[in-house]
């Protein structure tokens, strides 16, 4: 028999249907903004944003990364096997729970527990909230928002080991793509800047269309970086042709 948990995914799951179950709109891997670190899952419900940080034991490591998030999120908690969170029920663990505010989320393992509602299984039904975490409003919770798309709710599941998850340069590149798919031929500082309306000799007229956003600070730094990426073929979907002095941007053909 397979040894349980086998991965941070078996535990994250059932945690994000108990949230998502509860109303909680739901998103995995979040990257911080430009950073390398992410938090297994953000959920947000209203004005509130909630991080759950995912690990198959309970200890430093998961306790310090939700102490870290603790600072941006009005709620915090660690998600954990119902085993090793009874292992982990030392003194100093739980004073550190208590003194920073962290929930705690425990798993159980699906063999051991009667998880059948109606004959359809139900993850949430796995998890138990074992602590509540403290409401911190003085947390940096629209900057956490800022990190969240809507691609994170399904692209990548939370606990994922590879990472990879969505990220702002990924965002830009879909925008990109789609704006390509829209008007074939356009130049790459259209597609970043825009096209302004223009009157053809004939009297046609061309109205142009608005720019994607992108996360880059300056159109100028978008236009130069992703020329480059383009260059290199690391903009799925997009082709590059040079055309005279223009750079011109394609679908790429499947």
């Amino acid at each position: 028999m397979t040894r349980w948990p086998a991965s941070e995914t078996d535990v994250a799951q059932p945690v994000v249907a108990w949230l998502r179950a509860g109303g909680w709109d739901v998103y995995q891997e979040v990257r911080q903004g430009r950073g390398e670190r992410s938090c297994d899952i953000v959920a947000t419900r209203g004005p509130l944003v909630w991080a759950v940080e995912v690990k198959v034991q309970f200890g430093i490591e998961v306790l310090e990364q939700a102490i870290y998030w603790s600072q941006y999120a009005n709620y915090s908690s660690v998600a954990v096997p119902q085993k090793s969170s009874r292992r982990g029920n030392g003194v100093v663990y739980r004073l550190a729970l208590s003194h920073w505010g962290i929930g705690v989320f425990e798993v159980g393992d699906p063999s051991k527990m009667l998880w059948r509602e109606a004959g359809i299984e139900n993850p949430s039904l796995l998890v138990k909230h074992e602590r509540c975490p403290v409401l911190h409003r003085r947390g940096r919770a629209a900057e956490m928002r800022t990190w969240l798309y809507e691609e994170q709710k399904s692209y990548l599941a939370a606990g994922t080991a590879c990472g990879g998850g969505w990220s702002p340069y990924k965002q830009t590149c879909q925008a990109l793509r789609d704006k390509v798919r829209q008007h074939p031929g356009c130049t790459l500082r259209e597609a970043i800047v825009g096209r302004e309306v223009r009157i053809g000799e004939d009297g046609t007229v061309d109205y142009g269309w608005a720019g994607i956003k992108h996360h880059y600070r300056m159109d100028s730094t978008a236009i130069s970086s992703l020329k480059v990426w383009l260059e290199k073929g690391k903009v799925p979907g997009v082709r590059l042709e040079h055309e005279g002095r223009y750079v011109r941007l394609y679908p790429q053909k499947e």
